[in-house]
């Protein structure tokens, strides 16, 4: 499900599950998820971060923290 906040800059995504496999290495689910914001960030919507959920709880990672919001341009920048 979809959810946007603070007058439309934050997007919030919950999935059902988490959509990077806990066998990927950090490298690729890196990549998986600046692709992701890239692709959202083409679309030219308003938004301007994303917060990460599952089951509208923050997603859990061993390696990646998901305890804020990410940039729409990501990371690396856009």
């Amino acid at each position: 499900s979809v959810a946007v906040a603070d007058g439309g800059a934050v997007a919030i995504l919950s999935f059902d599950q988490s959509f990077l496999s806990r066998e990927w290495s950090i490298q690729k689910k890196w990549r998986t998820i600046e692709s992701l914001l890239k692709t959202l960030s083409q679309a030219k919507f308003s938004i301007q971060s994303i917060m990460f959920l599952v089951k509208y709880h923050k997603m859990e990672d061993d390696h990646i923290d998901f305890s804020r919001t990410w940039p729409m341009g990501g990371e690396l920048g856009e």
